[in-house]
């Protein structure tokens, strides 16, 4: 409940952060959001495939990262990576077919609900000079 109370605070919007160095879109939305998320906007050229809880990694040469290219992301680009074998990542994955093993292992790794909020939110972008 604290939580969802915090997601709807204005201070918990997305925003990017740049510096001389790098940037990083900030969603403070957990690793079910920015894996999927990341992997999306590494494929279209915005992310650098680096994420965590917090944050995704923009790629230095990204065009400018806004709500737009959010909201323009498609379900299907919304597929987080799988890095782990499927025997290692799913339990009795010899018991089902590798295409549904990835799926389940696909739905296990996404929070679609937070996805949507998280895409719906307007994204403010930071410059910090140094």
């Amino acid at each position: 409940m604290k939580r969802c109370a915090m997601r709807s605070c204005s201070a918990m919007e997305p925003f990017v952060r740049h510096t001389s160095d790098n940037g990083r879109l900030w969603t403070f939305a957990g690793s079910r959001v920015n894996g999927p998320l990341s992997e999306a906007l590494t494929k279209r050229g915005f992310g650098s495939g680096e994420f965590d809880n917090f944050s995704i990694k923009i790629s230095q040469s990204a065009p400018r990262l806004d709500s737009d290219v959010l909201r323009d992301l498609t379900v299907s680009e919304l597929c987080p990576r799988i890095t782990l074998p499927i025997s290692k990542a799913l339990k009795f994955s010899n018991c089902v077919p590798d295409s549904e093993a990835t799926q389940i292992l696909s739905e296990r790794l996404t929070d679609e609900s937070g996805l949507r909020e998280t895409l719906d939110r307007p994204v403010r972008e930071v410059v910090v000079a140094e």
